[in-house]
């Protein structure tokens, strides 16, 4: 079944947190932003959300919990510390000063405290990275199929609609020459009342007309797109690029049946179909 491409989800346990948020896209572009000392694992984040998502804007936000955070080297420069201490009460002697300098003071000095992440460990920050991903994931995707079913179900009805228009228009294309011809007696009996018509002529203006306002295949096709759609729903697998070509194929036939009929109530109905054709294609923005 299809999948809708918005959607929302969030996964965390004692090390990561997660969140991953999805919008309409023509392509799969994904946008991770995660702890700098993570940044080694950006392309690998990516690479694995995109076996679970085919097409979308995604958005990826990583943080990371304060068991891992609190994970860093902190040194101290004894030598410098003497060293700024031995100068510091020497200019206060000389100076005659008071001498009012405290510990904390040093730690703002240039050289005392040194802070440095531990090294991590790839392969087990992967795997927690990962559990909480999935979690996010797991979210996400269920919010997408949800909506995805919405999406089948109003696609499919809208469908459904369009096949019925079809099966009218075809009733009243097999009558279309046949008035036409009714038409262009009486309106020849007008003009030119009391004169016997030219059956010959008459015949070939009929068939001329016929010629030019066959839908008939256009109407064989419009079937078999609409047909494809419906069945393209049913796949378990990314369909909106597909559907969003079906869609301009039907879009097309519609088109050529109003420019080639002259029938007022085919046309109405065409007129009707392509509604319904607009408000699928805007379902289809947000097919996966």
């Amino acid at each position: 079944m299809a999948n809708s491409m918005t959607g929302f989800g969030q996964g965390s346990n004692e090390y990561f947190f997660c969140e991953i948020r999805s919008l309409n896209h023509k392509f799969c572009e994904i946008g991770v932003k995660l702890p700098s000392q993570l940044n080694i694992l950006e392309d690998k984040i990516r690479e694995y959300i995109k076996q679970k998502i085919a097409r979308g804007r995604v958005f990826v936000f990583i943080r990371t919990e304060a068991s891992v955070e609190a994970k860093r080297d902190v040194t101290v420069n004894l030598e410098a510390a003497r060293a700024y201490l031995s100068a510091i009460n020497q200019l206060s002697a000389s100076l005659n000063l008071e001498n009012d300098l405290k510990a904390s003071h040093l730690l703002n000095l240039n050289d005392i405290i040194t802070i440095q992440r531990a090294d991590i460990d790839l392969d087990s920050t992967w795997e927690n990275l990962k559990n909480a991903i999935d979690m996010a994931l797991i979210s996400l995707l269920e919010m997408k199929a949800k909506e995805g079913k919405e999406l089948v179900l109003d696609i499919s009805n809208r469908v459904s609609e369009i096949e019925e228009i079809i099966t009218t228009v075809n009733v009243l294309a097999s009558g279309v020459v046949d008035e036409y011809r009714e038409k262009l007696t009486r309106r020849l009996s007008v003009i030119m009342p009391g004169q016997e018509l030219d059956e010959a002529r008459l015949a070939m203006e009929v068939a001329i007309l016929a010629d030019k306002s066959d839908i008939t295949e256009e109407l064989v096709r419009l079937s078999s797109h609409l047909a494809q759609i419906k069945e393209t729903l049913s796949l378990e697998e990314p369909m909106g690029r597909q559907l969003g070509f079906l869609s301009q194929e039907v879009n097309r036939e519609i088109n050529t049946i109003s420019a080639k009929t002259s029938n007022l109530k085919i046309t109405q109905l065409m007129l009707k179909a392509k509604n319904e054709l607009e408000k699928i294609k805007e379902q289809l923005q947000n097919v996966e």
